[in-house]
């Protein structure tokens, strides 16, 4: 079960994580600025993850984040382009 909302709370920072750029963008105002913002946000979930589920958890939340960040690119590209 802590497997499951690892993946599921990766997969959701990193789809935000990126749908949140790509809105800025669309808006024309810089994604940049925004960056300190996003990176505390991530910070402040992946310091629980660390502190609750150590190492193990803390990879686990990683590549579902990543993976969260490519399907967002790959749904802008081909699905919502």
């Amino acid at each position: 079960m802590e497997d499951l909302l690892l993946i599921i709370s990766g997969f959701l920072t990193g789809f935000i994580y990126n749908e949140q750029i790509y809105q800025k963008s669309k808006k024309g105002k810089n994604p940049l600025l925004t960056f300190p913002l996003r990176f505390l946000l991530l910070a402040v979930v992946l310091y629980f993850v660390v502190n609750f589920f150590g190492i193990k958890g803390t990879f686990e939340f990683f590549i579902s984040h990543l993976f969260g960040r490519f399907l967002q690119l790959i749904y802008r590209i081909f699905i919502k382009a």
